[in-house]
Formats: C-alpha cells, structure tokens, sequence
C-alpha cells in the first residue's frame, strides 16, 4: 500500500466523515469552518485584532495627560486643597484610578490621595508603565514638579477554567457558529443546482442502471460521475454515496492473495490510452467478506484525443468462483478415490492370482487320489501343505493386506 492510498483511506479527514456517514454538504461546511478557524487564529498571531490591553494603556494615557493639565492650571494659585479635591475627584470619577499625587522637585508630595506613597513605584529608568504614569508640571516654562497617578494592574492572562469567558473565545465562537448556519444554508441550496446527476441526463442514466454488470464513469482524475445501481449493490452501497467518490480509494485486492494491486486497470487505461480486459480483482466487502470481480477499462477521449476520464464496467464473478473452488474440492476427491480404486483393483487381482493358484493344487490333488490309497502317510499330508505355502507367499507378497 502506498502513502497515498494510506493517507486516502485512514488518514484522510474525508474518508472518515464518510465512514460516519456525513453529508458532502456538510463536510464542505466543516472544512469551509476550519478555513475560517485557521485565518482567524493567523490574524491573532498577527497582532491584526485590537488588543483590549492597548484601548485601556489609550485611556489611561488620555486620563493622565488631561489631568495633568488640569493640576498645571490649578498648581498656577497658591491653595493646595483645589489641588487634593482635584484629586479626590478623579479617583471618584474613574474605577482604574487607584491613587494620585502632585510631588514638587524637591520629591516631596503637596496634595496626594489615600496611601498614594505607598502605591507609587517609579521605575528606575524614569519611564511609565500602564500602571504608573507620571506627567511632568511646568511653571513659567520651568520644571517645577510632576503628577503622578497609580492604575488597576491590567488584567492578567485567562486561565483555562475562565477560557469560556474570554471576549475573544466568545466572539471566536459566534463567528463560527453564525458562518456555519449561513455556509450550511447556502451551501445546501447551491449543491442542490449543482449536483452532477442532475446535469446527466435521465435516459443516460435508465440505460446504465438497465445493464446488468456493474458501470462507473470516472473524470480525469479517478473520480467517479456516474454510476449505476449494479455497482453500488456489488460495494453494498448507494449511488449518491459513490458519486464524487475516488474509485481507487475502495479495499481493493489482487484477485490471487490479500494484498493491494500496485496499479489498478483503468489507472493503466488512462495512462496508456488503451483498454484493459479481464482483470480479475477482489472488492473487500467489511472484515470477512469479498467479491470477485472481472474488471474491463476503457478511457474516454475527446475528439482531439486528450483523456477525459474512463469508462469502467465489473462482472460479479463470485458465484463462479465458489463454483469452482466446490469443483476444485470434488476433483481432489475423485483423484483420492481414483487412487483408492487402483489398490483394490490390484488387491483383486491378487485375489483372484491365489484363487487360481489354490484351485491348480486342488486340480492336482484329485488328479493323484487314485495312488493316494498305496502311498506312505507322509503323502497324505502333501496337500496340506501345499495350501500352507501359497498362504505363507501370499502374506510375504502383501504384508500390509494380510495384515488387515
């Protein structure tokens, strides 16, 4: 088996959700999904969505500059305490504002709010932080001061327990949920116009489901367009479901052993141009079953000779196979008893050669009786043992038979 045909049959995203039983519509609205997944994902990755952290560093940076203006024009007078409700109100007015203070350039706090000395950290570069921002006050356009304000800390990174309530996981999902309704809908209207048995025409189709042996027409590249009920009862199927479907990718076997043909015929008769007949090959039927087919290919040409796909007809031969494997199983048996007939047959002649050779003594005994009654004893005993030596030949000649 090859990585292709390994990656079509096992691997394949579209070999599965056909196993399952999945609609092609709906499996263009899934791979269609995960398009829109993947570009939204790459978009993330590519800073091109408003983070949330940069609007809340824009609003703090736009709190901070306007209350620094305001703290310049107030610092013009002489009476702290505009300053420190200046203050007071800010921190009422915005949540994130955690503490504010005006310090002097001898660093020392004139007007601050509730624990702002303990609540400021000034980085020892001098910059700001989305925490900690500090604007610089000017008098008579020199430095005089600087007003310091203390944010929330920005919010930390979701866990996975709080993934659900991310804005991002939320807006990710209903885009994709609200993009699979809309998919599905379209989509199942345009296959509708577009389904290639539609574009074929109905007395097409009543003749290829007419012929007995089963029909596939496939495209340039292997798949199929057309097929007829006879071929979809020999891969125990549907029509609708072989449609669109790459004929190369159903179990084929070699019609001798288990294993997977190389190069199939019709991929032969695309690439050669030539037709191909008779080439037997097994289609595994689930884990247990299979079917003998008898495959021809013919390509498709185009009035300039270009390849435009092929066409591919199966016999069922799988009664004829068991056929002859029964007549294969008798034909050993009739060896065996042919075998069995020959023994017996020399058995007989066997028999009948002992026979001859018994009735011959017995000949010759009647034959002497007459002088029997002036021979010695001795001679009384001849035929006796004359029978007992054609038994003893007889066993030495066949020791297996006597045996038995």
């Amino acid at each position: 088996m090859t990585i292709i045909a390994f990656y079509q049959n096992w691997l394949s995203p579209q070999s599965w959700c056909t196993r399952v039983g999945i609609r092609p519509s709906t499996q263009v609205v899934l791979g269609l999904l995960l398009l829109v997944a993947c570009t939204l994902f790459l978009a993330e990755a590519l800073h091109l969505f408003p983070s949330p952290d940069e609007a809340s560093i824009e609003r703090r940076t736009v709190i901070s500059e306007m209350a620094g203006a305001q703290v310049a024009s107030l610092a013009s007078g002489t009476d702290d305490k505009e300053i420190q409700g200046f203050l007071a109100d800010l921190t009422r007015r915005y949540p994130e504002v955690v503490s504010a203070g005006v310090r002097n350039s001898n660093h020392v706090l004139i007007a601050q709010t509730r624990d702002h000395d303990i609540n400021w950290i000034r980085e020892p570069s001098g910059t700001n932080t989305p925490s900690h921002i500090h604007v610089p006050l000017f008098k008579n356009g020199t430095p005089w001061g600087q007003f310091e304000i203390c944010f929330q800390p920005l919010a930390a990174p979701v866990p996975w327990n709080d993934w659900w309530h991310a804005p991002k996981t939320q807006t990710t999902i209903f885009i994709l949920a609200t993009l699979c309704l809309l998919f599905w809908i379209f989509l199942s209207r345009t296959l509708k116009e577009l389904d290639p048995s539609t574009a074929v025409p109905e007395r097409v189709q009543v003749l290829l489901d007419t012929m007995v042996e089963g029909s596939a027409v496939l495209d340039h590249s292997g798949s199929i367009v057309m097929t007829n009920q006879a071929f979809a009862l020999i891969a125990f199927t549907t029509p609708d479901r072989l449609i669109g479907q790459d004929l190369a990718s159903l179990a084929w076997m070699n019609g001798a052993d288990n294993t997977r043909p190389d190069v199939l015929p019709w991929e032969v008769a695309m690439k050669d141009k030539l037709q191909q007949r008779g080439t037997m090959l097994r289609l595994k039927i689930g884990s247990r079953q299979a079917r003998y087919l008898s495959v021809n290919a013919s390509p498709i040409l185009s009035a300039s000779g270009s390849l435009e796909g092929a066409l591919v007809t199966f016999s069922d031969q799988t009664v004829v196979e068991a056929e002859n494997e029964r007549l294969s199983q008798y034909i050993s048996i009739l060896q065996e008893g042919k075998e069995d007939m020959r023994d017996l047959e020399q058995m007989v002649e066997q028999q009948k050669a002992e026979v001859a050779s018994i009735t011959r003594i017995l000949l010759d005994y009647s034959a002497r009786k007459p002088q029997q009654a002036t021979s010695a004893p001795d001679d009384k005993a001849s035929i006796p043992s004359d029978i007992e030596d054609a038994a003893e030949s007889r066993h030495e000649s066949n020791p297996e038979k006597g045996s038995g």
